[in-house]
């Protein structure tokens, strides 16, 4: 969004117009928690796709393939929650290559 004022005041169900922050802050999550459904930790049947004797034994990790896949990300400057950007991650990527290679095998 392009707007950096800020979330305007916002009306309740009940019609009051609220523009204390924490308040507003609340009022989508409010909402938001009213629509979902709550998890009871079932999961819903899934059927196999594959035969049965189908595995994957082996995936490989090309460090040629992991260059080109860092090089491709999005030039954005927003960080990681460890904070990292992808314009950062591109400048390391001939030193990450290799560290990643190996991780992944």
């Amino acid at each position: 969004m392009s707007c950096k004022s800020g979330v305007g005041p916002l009306k309740t169900s009940s019609g009051d117009v609220v523009t204390d922050g924490p308040q507003k802050a609340e009022m989508p999550n409010g909402y938001f928690a009213s629509i979902f459904t709550v998890d009871d930790s079932n999961l819903p049947p899934f059927e196999r796709r594959v035969k049965n004797n189908v595995c994957m034994s082996q995936v490989e990790f090309i460090s040629g393939d992991i260059e080109k896949v860092i090089a491709n990300l999005r030039n954005t400057k927003t960080v990681d929650p460890h904070g990292v950007n992808n314009i950062f991650i591109k400048r390391l990527r001939f030193a990450l290559t290799r560290p990643l290679n190996i991780i992944y095998h």
